[in-house]
C-alpha cells in the first residue's frame, strides 16, 4: 500500500519581512491545517516550525505548538529537523528546534515528520542522543545514502521517497 505522508495544502508563502510576521503567518497556517483536518477526514495534520523557520522558535511558539499537537487530529509532530543547504536559520537556531519538536513528540507520544537537507550525520546524532527512537517517524524526501537508511530504520524510522 502506498500513501502520500507529506505535502503543503495551504502553498508557499510570500516572503515576510519582519519576525512578527513569520509568527503570524506560523499561526495562521497552523490553525488552518487543524480546520482542514477536522473537516476533511481522510486528511490529517502534521503541525512543526520547518528547519527553514527556526529562528522563529520561542517559548511562545513551543507553548502554541504542544497545545495544537496534543489534537487527535495531529498525527506527527514536524516537519522538523536539520536543512544546511539554505540556512534560512543558523544551524544553532535549527538544532534547538529539532531537539524542542522530539522532545514535544515524546511528551505527546506522536511520530515525527523529518526533513533533512546535507546534514545527514548530525540530523542522525540529534535523533539518536534525543533517543527519538521512542516515537519514530519518517524521514520524508529521502535523498540520503545507504548507511544513512540502515541507521534511521536501525532507530525504527519509515523512510520516504518522492
Amino acid at each position: 500500500m502506498l500513501v502520500d505522508v507529506h505535502c503543503h495544502l495551504l502553498g508557499k508563502h510570500p516572503e515576510e519581512p519582519t519576525l512578527q510576521a513569520i509568527l503570524d503567518r506560523a499561526r495562521k497556517d497552523s490553525r488552518n491545517v487543524l480546520e482542514l483536518a477536522h473537516r476533511e477526514t481522510d486528511i490529517q495534520a502534521c503541525l512543526g516550525v520547518h528547519p527553514h523557520d527556526a529562528k522563529s522558535w520561542n517559548t511562545e511558539t513551543a507553548t502554541a505548538l504542544e497545545g495544537m499537537v496534543q489534537d487527535p487530529a495531529v498525527r506527527f509532530v514536524g516537519e522538523t529537523g536539520l536543512d544546511w543547504h539554505y540556512n534560512f536559520s543558523t544551524r544553532e537556531q535549527q538544532e534547538q528546534a529539532f531537539r524542542e519538536h522530539i522532545r514535544l513528540a515524546k511528551r505527546t507520544r506522536k511520530p515525527l515528520m523529518i526533513h533533512t537537507r546535507e546534514a545527514a550525520e548530525d540530523t542522525l546524532r540529534i535523533l539518536e542522543e534525543e533517543n527519538a527512537q521512542d516515537v519514530r517517524g519518517i524521514i520524508h524526501c529521502f535523498s540520503e545514502d545507504l548507511a544513512f537508511a540502515r541507521r534511521a530504520l536501525d532507530l525504527d524510522f519509515y523512510l520516504s521517497f518522492s
